[in-house]
């Protein structure tokens, strides 16, 4: 059941400012220079709609050929024998049932036979059409590139905003999309957005999911999306909105990410290099041309400021026999190279990293 996924899962995403987590270790270079690796057989899981899931299996996120479980063994050979399970429904459950470890979002009420260990961040964006901002009908321009949470939460309840400024000659409706193939990250929507609120106003959101649900014939996946707010604007002179995974719509053009966050406060999730200096993307960034030159604002997210992002952990017992491979395998992730591999995966990494643009 959908709404069964999504309970568990809200505990995944809290602990933006908790500091349970497992502090980092002293930056290493490499794979290879973390000592002790377990190269026994090591069975570690994930869930099967996690961010997870789709960064470790997806072949064409890094830049070899091979996924990122590939190119992890492929780099280094100790964890020949490790095998990930992405069909997880409880990852803690499972852990206690055998697992040597999992990869998921932050656990909140963590049991205390287990530890967590931050490596990597990943975040929603809310987007809107890209268009060259020198048109008459840029959608980024005439919202000035953002958009409030309290006006989020309205459009996401009401399917209507008040006081905003659309472009001139486009209709005035505006379609918003969820992404209905994915109860993870209507998950994280609800913890992130709705929290705090009045539980009718996670209600309301939840019976236009249920109407979504009905209507999407099961098309409601990021390529739909994304194609559908790109025609509603070339082609139905229509505003679309809709969110998703920052790690799986990063590096496309079609969309614009806006800032968000409370009013006169909102944090744009990318920055670009201008004239030296690194300073947030605008609706005069042209998505399309300048591919490369712009990236997620790591500070943002690991301060937390970027109010829709989230963590990402290894989660391992405490018991230090039985916790080696995972203790091990954050280490690795957390290594220059794990690091730079997350990245080129689409996840934030946990800093700055030499070199970066």
């Amino acid at each position: 059941c959908l709404w069964q996924l999504i309970s568990f899962g809200l505990q995944l995403v809290r602990g933006k400012n908790d500091f349970s987590i497992v502090q980092s270790s002293p930056e290493v270079c490499c794979l290879a220079e973390v000592s002790d690796v377990p190269n026994r057989q090591v069975k570690y899981i994930t869930e099967s709609d996690g961010i997870w899931s789709y960064i470790m299996g997806n072949n064409s996120l890094v830049n070899y050929g091979r996924s990122l479980e590939q190119e992890l063994k492929n780099r280094d050979p100790r964890l020949a024998n490790y095998t990930l399970n992405n069909n997880s429904s409880n990852v803690i459950e499972d852990i206690r049932n055998g697992a040597d470890f999992a990869l998921t979002s932050f656990v909140d009420d963590l049991p205390n036979d287990l530890h967590q260990e931050e490596v990597a961040y990943d975040g929603l964006v809310v987007f809107v059409a890209f268009s060259d901002n020198q048109r008459q009908l840029s959608i980024p321009n005439a919202l000035n590139g953002k958009i409030t949470l309290q006006q989020l939460r309205e459009l996401y309840t009401t399917q209507s905003i008040e006081n905003w400024s659309l472009p001139p000659d486009l209709k005035k409706e505006i379609k918003i999309y969820l992404p209905t193939d994915s109860p993870k990250t209507i998950q994280i929507f609800e913890q992130l957005v709705f929290k705090g609120e009045p539980p009718e106003q996670l209600e309301k959101f939840r019976e236009l999911m249920n109407t979504r649900l009905i209507s999407s014939n099961g098309k409601n996946n990021e390529a739909y999306i994304l194609g559908e707010i790109l025609k509603d604007f070339e082609d139905r002179q229509t505003v679309g909105i809709g969110f998703g995974l920052l790690s799986r719509v990063f590096n496309q053009c079609a969309v614009y990410p806006l800032a968000v966050g409370e009013k006169e406060r909102e944090i744009q999730p990318l920055v670009q290099r201008v004239k030296n200096q690194v300073k947030p993307i605008d609706p005069t960034t042209d998505l399309c041309d300048d591919k490369g030159s712009y990236w997620p604002d790591v500070e943002a997210f690991k301060s937390g400021k970027y109010p829709l992002m989230y963590r990402l952990v290894v989660v391992y017992p405490k018991d230090e026999k039985r916790g080696q491979p995972g203790k091990k395998f954050a280490e690795l992730l957390k290594t220059d190279e794990g690091q730079r591999l997350l990245r080129e995966s689409g996840l934030v990494p946990l800093r700055t990293l030499p070199n970066n643009n």
